[in-house]
């Protein structure tokens, strides 16, 4: 890609100063050498008709002049007047600015290269994507993050609509490791690839997911409390959850990572819906702010094998024997309970694949989870996936069939079924709902609210945490706590606060600060070092 190209550029330069005085200093032979070698280049070049274009030409034409001055400073620079010294190097600057010149014309220019024209037209794309899908029209007007079944990973970037999507290679580690930690099946292969919560009722909640959208072709399970509120013209149906959280919501409990051991996925993603999970006690500062740990409800589900054909299962081993066979379970789901299907300690390590996707079907849904070896470039030694079944309303039995569509021997240590009960959950997302940060505004780099708090209380917004935020709360710095792994917190006490968190880019100013210093101190050097220069003139 691109990037890399600043690399190469990097190594370019160095050669270029490292060589420099040797092409100052060149005999004739190596003069006479040096012609001759352009020569055999344009010849090399101009040999074949479709290479002669005035890029070309205009391209030998500034490499013979930059060659042609380059000896005309044949001699030891030292050795030259003052005044010529920077009649070379004024020189050497109009030609170095003369070909980047000529290179960004023949690049960019309509009448060559006309690379811009690769880039649309932000405005238009975008508009015409609305025209053309009347659904992101309606999502427009929304006033919370959307969740889907079939968004692209940067629409949410390109068309301004918070989204639980997102790919970018410098992503905040938080939400890498979120999801990683909740086993959710919404980040793929490559860690920094997030693609949504797998419908996934707290977690998209505890997320500020106010909106859920898929197209009648792709039907998806649609989380718990979520209610339909529109089909556009485009054949998408709109949900809207009632038990969304706003932007900033409050606990009056907590945990620590402490309390987290031999968790798994889904047990991480209830206890946030009790309690803030916190790097360190707080108790010291806030004693009214209790530290507790909650009782799960989430219970396990019993399944038998009813088919697998072409595979065995031993001591957490499985062999496959032939492509796209199958692993059928029949299991009985009590009503009202959002169920899960989690693969333990599944991995294609030993075998000769580096990636390769597992489809799960259950009902009308399909699923896929993508494995990786250590023979992927992007490989993060994952092991444990959660998938989200749906949401069942009434007791009934059902099937889940897990297929793979590759040959050979893969470990899996565990085939498990989980039941997280959905009578609660109304409650405590009201619960949560209680006493939030009113009267937001994102502004930016900064995001004001007030808040009124009947006790000490601690403020989670689902923003992502970064060591670039600071906070004051009623004009007085405040500590920003890392809370749910990837959010930022603030302990509050009791009463009315306003709050205002700013964002700086960490480094920015200590960076700008160097800058400005190592230009301070070129222009010192070479003011020294031209006095220098004077005296010795003055001398001889």
């Amino acid at each position: 890609t691109q990037r890399w190209t600043f690399g190469f550029t990097l190594l370019l330069s160095y050669t270029v100063v490292e060589m420099m005085p040797n092409l100052l200093n060149l005999n004739k032979k190596q003069q006479i050498l040096c012609f001759i070698i352009l020569i055999i280049y344009a010849f090399c070049i101009f040999i074949n008709s479709k290479n002669r274009t005035s890029y070309n030409l205009v391209g030998i034409s500034m490499l013979s002049i930059t060659l042609i001055v380059l000896l005309l400073f044949k001699g030891e620079m030292k050795d030259s007047k003052l005044h010529l010294k920077n009649l070379h190097l004024i020189i050497l600057f109009i030609l170095i600015i003369s070909n980047v010149s000529i290179n960004a014309l023949f690049k960019f220019s309509k009448n060559h290269a006309n690379y811009i024209k690769e880039f649309p037209n932000y405005n238009v794309e975008t508009n015409n994507y609305f025209n053309k899908t009347d659904s992101f029209s309606f999502l427009k007007k929304f006033d919370g993050r959307c969740e889907s079944s079939s968004f692209s990973v940067n629409l949410g970037s390109a068309l301004h609509i918070p989204t639980t999507f997102t790919f970018w290679s410098m992503i905040n580690a938080g939400i890498v490791d979120l999801w990683a930690q909740t086993e959710c099946i919404g980040q793929e292969a490559v860690s920094f690839w997030i693609a949504g919560t797998d419908q996934r009722s707290i977690f998209s909640t505890l997320l500020s997911t106010k909106y859920f959208i898929q197209p009648e072709d792709k039907i998806s399970s649609v989380p718990f409390g979520y209610k339909l509120i529109n089909k556009t013209k485009d054949n998408y149906y709109l949900y809207k959850n009632n038990f969304a959280l706003p932007w900033g919501y409050t606990y009056d409990s907590y945990t620590t990572y402490d309390d987290l051991d031999q968790m798994n996925g889904l047990q991480l993603e209830e206890m946030m819906s009790h309690n803030i999970i916190l790097e360190n006690d707080i108790i010291a500062e806030f004693p009214e702010i209790n530290k507790s740990v909650f009782q799960s409800e989430i219970f396990p589900l019993s399944y038998k094998i009813v088919d697998s054909s072409y595979m065995t299962w031993e001591n957490g081993v499985l062999s496959i024997n032939k492509e796209n066979a199958s692993i059928t379970l029949e299991i009985e789901v009590p009503k009202n309970v959002e169920y899960y299907l989690r693969l333990q300690q599944l991995n294609i390590d030993e075998s000769n694949y580096s990636q390769f996707s597992v489809t799960i079907n259950n009902d009308k849904l399909k699923k896929q989870i993508k494995l990786a070896s250590p023979k992927y470039n992007w490989y993060t030694g994952r092991e444990n996936y959660l998938i989200n079944l749906g949401y069942n309303e009434q007791k009934c039995t059902k099937t889940c069939k897990i297929t793979f569509p590759k040959k050979g021997i893969f470990k899996l240590s565990n085939i498990q079924l989980f039941a997280l009960p959905m009578d609660n959950y109304p409650t405590l997302m009201k619960r949560l709902q209680s006493e939030p940060l009113d009267d937001v505004k994102f502004e930016t780099n900064r995001i004001t609210g007030t808040i009124d708090l009947s006790k000490d209380k601690i403020l989670c917004m689902s923003i992502p945490y970064s060591p670039g935020w600071s906070a004051t709360v009623d004009g007085k710095p405040a500590t920003i706590l890392k809370g749910n792994i990837m959010f930022m917190a603030l302990a509050l006490p009791k009463g009315h606060h306003k709050i205002e968190f700013s964002y700086c880019t960490p480094g920015l100013k200590a960076g700008i600060a160097f800058s400005i210093l190592s230009f301070v101190i070129i222009i010192i050097l070479y003011k020294y070092d031209r006095k220098n220069h004077i005296y010795e003139n003055h001398n001889n």
